[in-house]
């Protein structure tokens, strides 16, 4: 039941990227292919950040 968790965190954090370089897109008129590498980066960004603290929750647990 995690994986499901996480799996759909993953994809909420990679919708909203895309929709934030659209967004981008629309305000300051950049091509597509500008927008395709600021929603590559931000999902890699949320992606790092899912697993830090993923990291973190398995240490906890293992102390337990």
């Amino acid at each position: 039941m995690q994986a499901i968790k996480e799996n759909i965190v993953t994809i909420v954090a990679v919708a909203v990227a895309i929709i934030v370089g659209l967004i981008l897109q629309y305000v300051y008129e950049f091509p597509l292919l500008v927008t395709a590498i600021i929603g590559i980066l931000m999902g890699m960004l949320v992606g790092f950040i899912l697993f830090i603290i993923q990291q973190n929750r398995d240490k906890h647990n293992k102390r337990k």
